[in-house]
C-alpha cells in the first residue's frame, strides 16, 4: 500500500457535497476527486489529481504546475482567482502552496509526492456571494513526501533550460569534435 497526500480543507458545513463533472480525459494525470459543497451563496470547491512521474522531479516544473492548479480551481470553482505568493517546503512531508485570491473569492493550489512516485495536486476554491466567509477556509496536505529524484536525461533538460548558453557551447565543440575525427579517421584514396 502507498501513501499519498491527504487534502485537509477547514470549512464552514456546508451540506453534502456534489461531485463536479468529469472534464475530458487526460493520458497525464488521474482525477482522483472534485467535489462542491455549496450553501446560502457560499459555494467551496476541491479537488485533486494524481500525475504519475516516471522521469522524476525537478524544481523548474512547480510554478507552471501551480499554475495550471491555479487554473483548475479558478474554473471548477467558478470563481475569478488569481496567483499570489508561494510558500511551504518541497521537503519530506511538506508541499508547496499557493494562494489564490480574487473579488470575493479565495484559494489554494496544493503540490505534495507520494511514496508511489507520483506528483499531487489539489486545490480549493471558496466563493462567497455575499461578503468575506471564504477568510475561514484552509487547505493543506499532509502525508506527503519528498519528490522523486530527475532522471539522468530530466536532468540534462533542466541543465539546458536554465543555462543555455553553456549548452549551445557543448553542443558545438561535441559536433566540432566529432567533425575532425570523422575527417581524420576517414580512409585515404588510393591511386
Amino acid at each position: 500500500m502507498t501513501a499519498e497526500p491527504r487534502l485537509v480543507v477547514v470549512r464552514p458545513e456546508l451540506g453534502p457535497a456534489r461531485d463536479r463533472p468529469e472534464g475530458a480525459p487526460n493520458a497525464r494525470f488521474e482525477r482522483k476527486f472534485v467535489r462542491r459543497y455549496e450553501a446560502e451563496g457560499l459555494h467551496v470547491t476541491e479537488g485533486c489529481y494524481r500525475a504519475a512521474l516516471p522521469l522524476g522531479w525537478i524544481d523548474a516544473a512547480e510554478a507552471p504546475t501551480l499554475d495550471k492548479l491555479g487554473e483548475l480551481a479558478a474554473y471548477h470553482g467558478e470563481a475569478p482567482l488569481g496567483g499570489g505568493a508561494t510558500r511551504g517546503e518541497l521537503g519530506p512531508g511538506g508541499a508547496r502552496v499557493r494562494d489564490l485570491a480574487g473579488d470575493h473569492s479565495c484559494g489554494a493550489a496544493l503540490l505534495g509526492f507520494g511514496d508511489d512516485g507520483a506528483a499531487y495536486g489539489c486545490f480549493v476554491a471558496c466563493k462567497d456571494e455575499r461578503g468575506s466567509r471564504c477568510d475561514g477556509v484552509e487547505a493543506r496536505l499532509e502525508g506527503g513526501v519528498a519528490p522523486p529524484p530527475p532522471s539522468l536525461p530530466l536532468q540534462g533538460l533542466g541543465a539546458a533550460v536554465t543555462h543555455p548558453r553553456p549548452t549551445a557551447l557543448g553542443l558545438a565543440l561535441t559536433l566540432l569534435a566529432l567533425g575532425a575525427l570523422a575527417i581524420a579517421r576517414r580512409p585515404l584514396r588510393r591511386t
